[in-house]
C-alpha cells in the first residue's frame, strides 16, 4: 500500500478564488464533513481502500464504508472530461443543473469511489446504489424498492402418536367372555330377586309361625 498522505480537514480547505464561477461553487462544509470521513475510513479500510480496484474485482466495501460511500454519492458524480480527466459535479437540488465542483487535494479515496460508482452505474453493476444516481441532476431512485419477502411460518408437522383408548372395566370383560357374560349377568340378577323374595317371606311369615306355636301348643 502506498504511503498514506492525509486529507486536509474542512476548516482548513482553501479554495482559489479564479476556480469559482457562475457554473462552479466551492464544497460547503457539510459536503466536506462526508468526503473527509469516508477519505479516512478508507485509508485505513483494507475493504473499502482503493473502491475502483474494489469495483473491479466485483468486491463490495464494509458496511461503515458503504454507508458513508452512499453519502458521498448521493452528493457527488464524475464525468469524464475532454482531456480524460474525470470532475466533479454536484447534484443541484433546486436548480436541477450541474455544478462543477473542484476537487479538494489529497481526496484520492473520494476520486477512486466515484470512479467506481459512474463506471458501475454506466453499466449497470449492483456495487454501490446512491439514493439519487441522475447523471444530470438530483432526482428520486428509480430502482424498485426492494422490500423482504415476508414467507408464511410454516410449522412442522407434528410427530405421528397413537391414541390408545381405555375400555371400561366392564366393556373389557364382555369382550373376553361374549354373550356368556351376559347370561350370567342376566342369572346372578334373577338369583338376588329369588333371594330377595325368599328372605321377604320368612321375614314376613316367621312372626305368624311363632305365633301358631304360641296359641297351639
Amino acid at each position: 500500500m502506498p504511503a498514506i498522505r492525509l486529507p486536509a480537514s474542512p476548516a482548513g480547505v482553501k479554495f482559489a478564488a479564479n476556480l469559482v464561477d457562475s457554473v462552479s461553487r466551492q464544497v460547503r462544509v457539510d459536503e466536506q464533513w462526508a468526503l473527509y470521513h469516508y477519505e479516512i475510513h478508507a485509508l485505513s479500510c483494507l475493504a473499502c481502500h482503493d473502491a475502483y480496484r474494489v469495483y473491479k474485482s466485483r468486491g463490495q466495501l464494509c458496511p461503515e464504508g458503504h454507508a458513508l460511500a452512499i453519502t458521498v454519492a448521493d452528493l457527488f458524480y464524475t464525468r469524464p472530461s475532454s482531456d480524460g480527466h474525470l470532475k466533479m459535479y454536484a447534484h443541484d437540488r433546486e436548480n436541477y443543473r450541474e455544478v462543477h465542483i473542484e476537487i479538494p487535494s489529497g481526496y484520492e479515496q473520494v476520486l477512486s469511489l466515484l470512479r467506481a460508482v459512474e463506471s458501475a452505474l454506466r453499466r449497470d453493476d449492483a456495487f454501490l446504489r446512491p439514493k439519487s444516481f441522475d447523471s444530470s441532476y438530483h432526482v428520486p431512485s428509480r430502482q424498485p424498492g426492494v422490500h423482504p419477502r415476508r414467507d408464511a411460518a410454516v410449522r412442522p408437522p407434528s410427530p405421528p402418536h397413537r391414541t390408545r383408548v381405555v375400555a371400561p372395566e366392564g366393556a373389557r370383560r364382555k369382550d373376553k367372555r361374549g354373550s356368556l357374560w351376559e347370561q350370567d349377568i342376566e342369572q346372578l340378577r334373577r338369583d338376588e330377586a329369588m333371594e330377595k323374595k325368599l328372605r321377604y317371606n320368612l321375614e314376613v311369615r316367621s312372626p305368624s309361625a311363632l305365633s301358631a306355636r304360641r296359641f297351639n301348643p
